[in-house]
């Protein structure tokens, strides 16, 4: 068999010399062809004094390479023969880093795993690997022992790449014993994977806030965006939210029957509705209050179809805010639009009233995300 640390001391079966007794005398010499021995434990010997086979550690013990009874042996005593029946497998303790690879061979079979790392009835078996200055590691832990698992994971049989991710591909058994193969997979696309971010922190002279090159840019890559606002507020009250978009690059379309909307908005106890299939910008909300008493508006709005150039692009929104000539009224506006054109949308822009003068948007971020549908 193999062994770690010292190579085993094994099969040492030996009849040593004669002893002479001494009166008075417990205590002699052991030797093996006039040779000081050294027997592994009184247990691993036969000694017979005066014809009667001797109790280990009750009648004697042994020191080193000498004998001692527990009593003085005296004149007429006979040490009639004193064997030793082979040593201890002793394989010593290793030093410390001293055990190679070489050394460390496990082998797994279909019925036991190779190597097994147990608890200590409190805390879970747990492998740790260290840095190369074992000054730190990482840990791998059993699953806790009211989990009752004993499933097996098998890693990947592809080759490892760049933005992949491991996912269990197969299954083979079931419950607690199951056998999961992981494998290799591509990232998946997140429903809404975040571009762009808008912020306007003193907006006296900014007019709108547009996300200009989206087909050129993310065409390929999503066939919708989402854009959320938060914190909007004008710079006077009474003022309407207003979306233009364009297929230009760094214009928006503003004429007369570009857009056609329509939109339902709640406050208290009244709900109105407007809309118009001709329209110069699509209307978001009106009179938006300019967030007095730290109230401002919040949007969550989807585009379809922004760079399909068969269909023409869908809008659709929600929108809470404060009504503009009340205190503590909140508004609830939701609403549909569509952009009269069908070419690939290249510019969205947000503002107050017209988007070539103040008062503008005075304060809010704008958040642009890429869906897929």
């Amino acid at each position: 068999m193999g062994y770690l640390g010292n190579q085993p001391t094994i099969g040492a079966y030996h009849k040593l010399d004669a002893i002479s007794t001494v009166n008075g005398q417990a205590t002699y010499n052991l030797l093996l062809d006039s040779v000081a021995f050294t027997p592994q434990s009184a247990n691993h010997m036969l000694v017979v004094v005066n014809g009667i086979v001797q109790s280990p550690t009750t009648n004697y013990t042994i020191s080193g390479s000498t004998i001692t009874f527990t009593g003085n042996l005296v004149t007429g005593d006979v040490i009639n023969e004193i064997r030793v029946f082979g040593d201890i497998l002793n394989i010593g303790t290793p030093s410390d880093a001293t055990v190679t690879n070489a050394k460390t061979n496990f082998v797994s079979t279909s019925s036991a795993a190779g190597l097994s790392i147990k608890g200590d009835g409190t805390t879970d078996g747990t492998v740790q690997l260290n840095c190369s200055q074992n000054s730190h590691g990482v840990k791998i832990a059993s699953p806790a022992h009211s989990s009752g698992q004993s499933y097996t994971i098998k890693l990947p049989t592809e080759n490892i790449a760049a933005d992949k991710i491991m996912k269990v591909a197969s299954i083979s058994g079931s419950g607690t014993t199951a056998i999961g193969q992981m494998s290799f997979v591509d990232e998946p696309s997140p429903f809404a994977k975040l571009l762009e971010t808008n912020t306007i922190t003193d907006a006296s002279n900014t007019f709108y806030t547009q996300f200009n090159n989206l087909n050129s840019t993310y065409g390929s890559t999503y066939n919708a965006i989402r854009i959320v606002a938060t914190g909007v507020r004008p710079e006077t009250a009474n003022r309407t939210f207003n979306l233009r978009c364009s297929a230009s690059a760094g214009g928006v379309d503003n004429g007369s029957s570009d857009y056609s909307d329509s939109h339902i908005e709640g406050k208290t106890s009244s709900v109105g509705t407007t809309g118009s299939t001709g329209r110069n910008a699509i209307y978001l909300a009106d009179a938006v209050g300019d967030g007095s008493g730290n109230k401002a508006l919040s949007m969550d709005l989807f585009a379809f179809d922004i760079f399909n150039t068969s269909r023409h692009t869908l809008f659709v929104w929600k929108i809470g805010h404060d009504a503009g000539s009340a205190t503590n009224t909140p508004v609830i506006s939701t609403g549909a639009a569509y952009r009269h054109t069908t070419s690939a949308l290249e510019n969205v822009a947000f503002a107050f009233n017209n988007f070539s003068d103040n008062p503008g948007i005075h304060i809010g971020v704008f958040k642009l995300y890429g869906v897929n549908v």
